[in-house]
């Protein structure tokens, strides 16, 4: 693998540097060599993996990197360890039928993944279950108000001390760049 031009996304997970959706291929990662973010040499140690759609993001979680795509979210695991020249990491899927349209919207809140998908604002949330997640939808109540975003001019922020995350996006209906947003509260109910 060689040296990933314009990347959308970085992130570091093991000792490594992970490139994802740059020019070359939009659907792949480049994992550089451990403990070097320089180096893309396969002798050392870095490897490219293809998830086969494009890449909207990437974030570390837990011991896992999740990829999102266009329409699809995967997962990147393994330990780094190389054997017979290969490291050990894997690509597998968390859901094949929906993904993120707004890199700027994933964060992570109070241990969950949210972000925008074409169908609303979603979590991905670690299971007791060992290596499972489940996705959620949290945003059904605000639908219509998510249906008219373009997918353009998105970026959120997380207010950690107040469970907060808040969407911002430009109202397209209006000339002038006015700049809205959603705010969103993650609360326990006792039901």
């Amino acid at each position: 693998a060689g040296c990933p031009i314009d990347p959308i996304c970085v992130t570091d997970f093991l000792n490594r540097i992970i490139y994802a959706g740059y020019t070359a291929n939009l659907g792949a990662i480049t994992i550089t060599s451990p403990n070097n973010e320089n180096d893309f040499t396969a002798a050392n140690g870095a490897i490219e993996l293809v998830v086969g759609d494009t890449i909207t993001g990437i974030r570390s979680f837990r011991d896992k990197v999740i990829i999102f795509c266009n329409t699809s979210i995967h997962q990147l695991t393994g330990t780094g360890i190389i054997t017979a020249g290969i490291p050990d990491f894997n690509v597998s899927p968390i859901s094949r039928n929906i993904g993120c349209i707004a890199p700027d919207s994933i964060q992570e809140v109070n241990g969950d993944i949210i972000y925008l998908a074409s169908d609303g604002i979603r979590t991905v949330s670690g299971t007791g279950r060992v290596g499972d997640f489940e996705l959620g939808n949290l945003s059904k109540k605000i639908q219509p108000v998510l249906n008219t975003l373009t997918t353009e001019h998105i970026s959120s922020v997380v207010i950690p001390n107040k469970s907060q995350y808040r969407l911002f996006y430009q109202d397209s209906a209006t000339l002038e760049p006015i700049c809205v947003g959603i705010l969103g509260g993650l609360r326990v109910t006792n039901s």
